[in-house]
């Protein structure tokens, strides 16, 4: 009995303790995040997801055909190659009207403020703006692109040479278990 009542007022201090420990660590103010947004050029973020959002034009018109069960014939096969030039044009200014738009760089930044704030104390916002502005965090800031795509490709081409011939043998199997062949 002793020993529930112990376990229950300690389970109570803990439920009642929460919300304060949860605010032990107060978010980053505006300021200083604002500042690390800048110092690491964060916004150059804005045209890759231009491309990434452009790059899903072609599966989307791919998708209404597929989904409508639409068989184009000859004839309408060439006529959508011929504007497929005009379709990427329209879809591309879609793309970078939205963009390009004030309200959707500002969605951006308050979009990082708000995690970076959340995930940050004011003090370790700003020890991250100290390095960034710093030659080691200007050479990070340069070269970590590179590093990281060099990484990725290595890794993959360890990945290819392992895994491709299983890969091809397990697709093959499958395969043969649907046909039956």
């Amino acid at each position: 009995m002793f020993t529930q009542r112990r376990l229950a007022a300690l389970l109570s201090a803990v439920v009642l303790a929460a919300p304060m420990m949860a605010q032990a660590a107060p978010a980053a103010d505006t300021a200083a995040v604002k500042e690390l947004v800048q110092a690491t050029n964060m916004q150059n973020m804005l045209p890759a997801l231009a491309q990434r959002a452009f790059s899903a034009s072609l599966p989307m018109l791919e998708k209404y055909l597929v989904d409508n069960k639409i068989k184009l014939t000859p004839a309408q096969q060439k006529k959508m190659q011929d504007g497929m030039k005009g379709y990427a044009e329209t879809q591309g200014k879609l793309v970078k009207d939205y963009f390009d738009a004030a309200s959707t760089k500002q969605q951006f930044e308050q979009a990082l403020v708000k995690q970076y704030g959340e995930a940050f104390t004011t003090e370790e916002v700003k020890q991250v703006t100290a390095f960034v502005k710093s030659p080691a965090g200007q050479k990070w800031a340069q070269t970590n692109e590179q590093v990281m795509t060099k990484v990725a490709a290595e890794t993959m081409k360890g990945a290819e040479k392992a895994l491709s011939g299983k890969m091809e043998a397990a697709a093959a199997n499958y395969a043969k278990s649907v046909v039956g062949k």
